[in-house]
């Protein structure tokens, strides 16, 4: 494949997403308002969802594997629940695929990994979305914890290869439905499109906005995701705009540049700047909020101090005022 130079940009692509909450959180309620969804029930609670959607309920892998043709044409994916498509089906078919894999946990999960990929690739190929729900699993004693429901492996690989993944919760502060994908310390989040914490409508009385949630927020990952090539593409340029600065002044254009950048490059650029730019000589002033000439200011320095002592000394001795600089 054809290397990706830096300042290509980057085209929209389909994502993944991980959802997961305790049981009546509105997971599979809110998966479901996406565009054109097919829900693959392996949990036997598609009718629990507020809104009904083309299914395909399976009770193990085959049911997936011989039907995922028929998922062609819909735009979102949505897997009910991880767990059982990961730890149960994909475990169990694998083991009878091979019976030597119950002896070697490490090549079991590499076999239900690279099925897993292959799904997954399958879908990307439909151009489809991806969206995982799993339960929630609470952890930890004096302060606790939550994260999805699937064992260390399987979790560990939703998590890498998910774009967006949020806890779906009811806020007690006013007792609306939320999805939390911002750091949280208690809880395992993913945010790549910096969407914090989401609200999501309610179907009863915002049915409009509520049918559509899922599909905004995919679009605003989607989008993130491209401005992120946007941003990059700018903050190479300015690289390449510090790597030319031969004054002062084009040191102190790189201030101006630096604002115009997004915020989470701002801070790293000014520092490259920094350092870059001191080794041309060119040092920063908190004091000035400035770049300044380092050898231009010793340069002055230095010629302050020939000047002064060039200059005639006086003394006092004995009450009279020498002129120290008249010999005679």
């Amino acid at each position: 494949m054809p290397i990706i130079k830096k300042d290509a940009p980057i085209p929209e692509r389909n994502i993944i997403m991980v959802l997961y909450g305790v049981p009546s959180s509105g997971k599979t309620s809110v998966a479901v308002t996406a565009e054109n969804p097919v829900l693959i029930d392996t949990d036997r609670g598609y009718d629990r969802a507020i809104k009904r959607v083309d299914t395909l309920t399976a009770s193990n892998w085959e049911d997936i594997q011989n039907s995922i043709e028929e998922l062609k044409g819909y735009k979102t994916i949505i897997v009910d629940t991880a767990k059982a498509m990961l730890d149960d089906y994909l475990w169990d078919y694998t083991q009878r695929l091979d019976s030597r894999l119950v002896r070697n946990q490490m090549k079991h999960f590499g076999a239900i990994a690279d099925l897993f990929k292959q799904f997954i690739s399958k879908i990307r190929s439909f151009g489809a979305d991806l969206i995982f729900i799993c339960h929630d699993k609470q952890g930890g004693d004096d302060v606790i914890t939550h994260e999805p429901d699937c064992t260390g492996s399987s979790k560990n690989l939703l998590n890498r290869m998910a774009d967006q993944e949020g806890y779906v919760f009811i806020d007690q502060t006013d007792n609306k439905r939320k999805i939390a994908f911002g750091i949280n310390g208690t809880l395992v989040t993913k945010d790549t499109a910096g969407l914090g914490t989401v609200e999501i409508p309610d179907a009863t009385t915002q049915p409009e906005d509520f049918n559509t949630c899922m599909q905004v927020i995919i679009a605003q990952t989607k989008a993130a995701i491209v401005g992120h090539s946007e941003n990059n593409e700018a903050y190479f340029k300015a690289i390449d705009k510090l790597h030319e600065v031969s004054s002062v002044d084009e040191a102190n254009e790189m201030l101006k540049l630096t604002k115009t950048l997004a915020k989470n490059f701002q801070i790293p650029f000014f520092t490259l700047a920094k350092a870059e730019l001191a080794k041309k000589g060119f040092e920063f002033s908190a004091e000035a909020k400035a770049f300044v000439d380092k050898n231009a200011s010793e340069d002055k320095k230095s010629s302050k101090t020939a000047k002064k002592d060039a200059e005639p000394k006086e003394s006092k001795a004995d009450g009279k005022t020498v002129d120290k600089s008249n010999p005679a």
